[in-house]
C-alpha cells in the first residue's frame, strides 16, 4: 500500500524533528584531550572547559570561581584519580552549552585546576563531569569537531552500530567490558574499564587489576612514567604494551598502557580493572547514552 505523500513528509519531519539536536557547539583538541566552550551563570566570557567522563562531578579552577564571584557552601570530600580531596562547592549555578541547552540548579566543586592548565599548555578553567553529562545524550564527533547535545527521551540512534551496555562505577563514572591479551600470553581475558576521556594515553590498569590478572612479567624492566589527575599528587608508574586490545569491533596489537603501581595509588579502591583514555577513544565517533546506560562507538573514517 503507497502512503500520500504528505503522510510519508510528516513522518520524515517528525524523523528529523526527533534526531535534531538540543544543542551543537564546536569542539577543540589540545593534544588528545577534548575541549568546549561553556557560559557560566550570567557571564559573557566562556569557560574552557574539559570534557571529562572520568570526572564524577563538574570541578571550577577555585581562582576563575573567586574571579566569577560563585557563592559557595560547606565543603565537601570528592574523589580523584590520586586521593580524596576536601573541595569546596558553590550551589544553584547554571551553565549553558551552545545556544540552546542549559543546565540550573548545578552544584560545582572547587579546585586548583592551574597544574593541568600548566601540563596541557591551555587554560582548564572547568572540568565538565558525568553529573551533568548523563542528563542528556552526548556525542563527540571528531571528524566535524563538534559536540552534540540530545534529549535522552526522544533520541534513537541513527548509527550503524550497536550500543554497548555500561556499568555506574564509583564516584557517578560509567564503564563496560573489553578483551585484552596480556604480552607474552595468547589467550583474552576480559577487564572492565572505566570511560575517562579526560586521560590522553590509551590504556591504564590499576594497581589491583596489575596483580589479579598477573599484566606485568616477572624480572621485565619497565619504563616509568608520572600521572596526575584532578588533584596535582604526582604517581610513580610503569609503561608497558598488551599484546592486543579489542572494543567496539576494533583490534590494536601491541598497544601501550600505563599500569599503575605507585603506593599512593595502590592505596585507592576502584570498581573497575582500569581506564580507557582518549588516545585509543579517538578512534570512534561516540554517542554517550549514559540515561539508557549505553554508549554507541562508531568506527571514524
Amino acid at each position: 500500500m503507497r502512503l500520500p505523500f504528505f503522510i510519508i513528509a510528516s513522518l520524515l519531519f517528525l524523523g528529523a524533528s526527533a534526531q535534531a539536536p538540543l544543542a551543537e557547539l564546536p569542539m577543540t583538541m589540545r593534544g588528545r584531550l577534548l575541549f568546549v566552550d561553556v557560559y557560566l551563570n550570567e557571564d559573557t566570557t566562556p569557560l574552557h572547559v574539559l570534557f571529562d567522563t572520568g570526572a564524577g562531578v563538574t570541578v571550577v579552577d577555585a581562582q576563575v570561581a573567586r574571579a566569577r564571584g560563585l557563592v559557595l557552601a560547606d565543603p565537601l570530600t570528592i574523589g580523584t584519580s590520586g586521593k580524596p580531596v576536601l573541595a569546596a562547592r558553590s550551589p544553584g549555578n547554571s551553565l549553558r552549552l551552545g545556544e540552546g541547552y542549559t543546565l540550573d540548579n548545578v552544584e560545582l566543586y572547587l579546585m586548583d585546576l592551574a597544574h593541568l592548565s600548566a601540563h596541557y599548555k591551555t587554560p582548564v578553567d572547568a572540568i565538565l563531569g558525568t553529573d551533568l553529562l548523563s542528563r542528556a545524550v552526548v556525542c563527540t564527533d571528531l571528524d566535524a569537531m563538534r559536540l552534540r547535545i540530545h534529549d535522552p527521551e526522544t533520541y534513537v540512534h541513527a548509527g550503524s552500530t550497536t550500543g554497548l551496555s555500561v556499568t555506574e562505577l564509583d564516584s557517578g563514572t560509567y564503564g563496560f567490558p573489553m578483551q585484552v591479551v596480556p604480552a607474552g600470553r595468547e589467550v583474552a581475558i576480559e577487564v572492565l574499564m572505566k570511560l575517562d576521556t579526560g586521560a590522553d594515553n590509551d590504556l591504564t590498569f590499576y594497581n589491583h587489576a596489575v596483580e589479579a590478572h598477573g599484566l606485568m612479567r616477572a624480572g621485565k624492566r619497565y619504563r616509568g612514567t608520572k600521572g596526575f589527575g584532578a588533584e596535582p599528587t604526582v604517581t610513580h608508574n610503569r609503561k608497558g604494551r598488551l599484546a592486543s586490545a579489542s572494543v567496539g569491533g576494533r583490534t590494536w596489537r601491541k598497544l601501550p598502557v600505563v599500569f599503575q603501581v605507585d603506593p599512593v595509588s595502590a592505596a585507592s579502591r576502584h570498581a573497575s580493572d582500569g581506564l580507557i583514555g582518549q588516545g585509543l577513544l579517538n578512534h570512534f565517533t561516540i554517542t554517550y547514552h549514559f540515561p539508557a546506560g549505553l554508549v554507541y562507538l562508531e568506527p571514524r573514517r
